[in-house]
């Protein structure tokens, strides 16, 4: 009588054990879902960014520490220009929807396509990445809205998936405030796009990350190594006639090709 007692009270034990269990990964899950919400939401807010500022551009030909100008208008415009102290152009793109523009010192020619299954535009631009994309980035916009969610762990972390993508995405935030920092994004072949966010500051009453560091890997090595850090910043956009036109207007003259 006193073993069956025993047991009745070592089982009943044992499933209030796994129900405590059960509630509070389901309590952590909910709590995770709502960070990632309000997280959400305040990267969508993110949709104009306009300013100078200074960057590191390493790449196996060039490490610099330059200065440049970045103008983003949500969700495919985009003007960055990177100039060596110097005052010599090291990198130069423009998106304006579809169609891109794209500089690089290296390559020592321009090249001007549209965003299509049928161009090289992953192998001509500095990250393989379409114009909304790149915005994703450096605007701190992960497409949460689009993916299949798997929380880990008990931290703020979390594994976005897409349909019909091979593309997988790991998503860390801060626990102090609801918003990304680290974004990394892998492919089925093992290449792999990182960026970290810091100093988030209040711009026009959002939230924008002050410093965008990104590093591309690519069958195994360090392609591009990108830190942007804002000097001055504004949550609109200057006043400049043709600002992402395609193609800009430059002073230097420069060969380009057309990627049909």
């Amino acid at each position: 009588m006193f073993k069956e007692i025993l047991s009745l009270l070592v089982l009943s034990w044992l499933l209030s054990a796994c129900s405590t269990g059960t509630n509070k990964s389901q309590l952590l899950d909910s709590g995770k879902e709502h960070s990632l919400q309000r997280l959400t939401e305040s990267a969508r807010s993110r949709e104009k960014a306009s300013g100078s500022g200074s960057v590191v551009w390493k790449t196996a030909k060039r490490n610099i520490g330059a200065s440049g100008i970045l103008v983003v208008d949500w969700p495919d415009k985009m003007r960055f220009e990177v100039q060596d102290p110097l005052g010599g152009m090291v990198a130069f793109l423009v998106f304006s929807g579809d169609e891109f523009w794209s500089y690089r010192e290296e390559a020592a020619v321009a090249h001007r396509g549209k965003f299509s299954k049928n161009t090289k535009w992953r192998q001509i631009l500095p990250l393989p990445l379409s114009a909304q994309d790149y915005l994703r980035i450096l605007l701190a916009r992960p497409p949460v809205e689009k993916a299949s969610i798997e929380y880990l762990s008990t931290k703020s972390r979390a594994k976005l998936t897409y349909p019909g993508s091979a593309r997988m995405d790991y998503l860390a935030w801060s626990r102090l405030r609801d918003e990304p920092s680290l974004w990394r994004l892998k492919w089925g072949n093992g290449d792999q796009i990182e960026a970290r966010y810091e100093d988030y500051k209040v711009v026009s009453g959002k939230y924008y990350p002050m410093k965008v560091r990104v590093r591309y890997i690519r069958r195994g090595k360090e392609r591009l190594t990108l830190i942007w850090r804002w000097k001055d910043m504004e949550a609109y956009l200057p006043k400049v006639g043709r600002l992402f036109a395609v193609p800009p207007k430059w002073g230097k003259r420069i060969r380009t090709r057309y990627l049909r």
